[in-house]
């Protein structure tokens, strides 16, 4: 009798074992969505691309493990120098970047579909021509992990 308790015993701490791991491996698997998107449109801007993604490459939020906060989302406009080629080259490198050419569709239609690639629930828009440096990027990134719980104007949520 005693004997039968123990494997009774045994098994269910087994079965809650299994029911443990695929718990954890659920929330680990909902912790990889990015929480923040970095959605950049560019054009023509080979001299600027690598400097800017090395940067957030850098950064805490960025490239750190598999769990990463955030992600960036690179449109390619139809740049007529090497941009896109390098981007592509940085995206290998870095798992938290991804890259579209942008040229084969129209601008709106790019734009849903860059939107549709950011895994954040939040994306912040940037066109290479909204911001004259690296701080300015790095301002609106930092100002939403500061004030992660924060409700933004204009969002979704209901």
């Amino acid at each position: 009798m005693m004997g039968k308790i123990i494997l009774l015993l045994l098994a269910l701490y087994g079965f809650w074992s299994i029911l443990n791991a695929i718990y954890e491996k659920k929330l680990s698997t909902k912790k990889s969505n990015a929480n923040l998107s970095v959605l950049l449109i560019t054009s023509n801007w080979e001299e600027k691309a690598e400097k800017v993604i090395r940067y957030l490459a850098n950064q805490n939020y960025f490239n750190r493990h598999p769990l990463t906060p955030a992600d960036v989302v690179v449109i390619d406009k139809g740049s007529k120098d090497n941009t896109l080629q390098i981007l592509k080259q940085l995206a290998r490198n870095y798992s938290f970047l991804k890259v579209i050419d942008g040229k084969k569709n129209n601008y709106s239609k790019i734009l849903q579909y860059g939107k549709e690639k950011c895994h954040g629930e939040v994306v912040i828009l940037f066109d290479q021509d909204d911001f004259s440096s690296l701080e300015e990027l790095e301002k609106a990134i930092k100002f939403y992990f500061s004030y992660p719980n924060c409700k933004l104007s204009g969002s979704n949520e209901n």
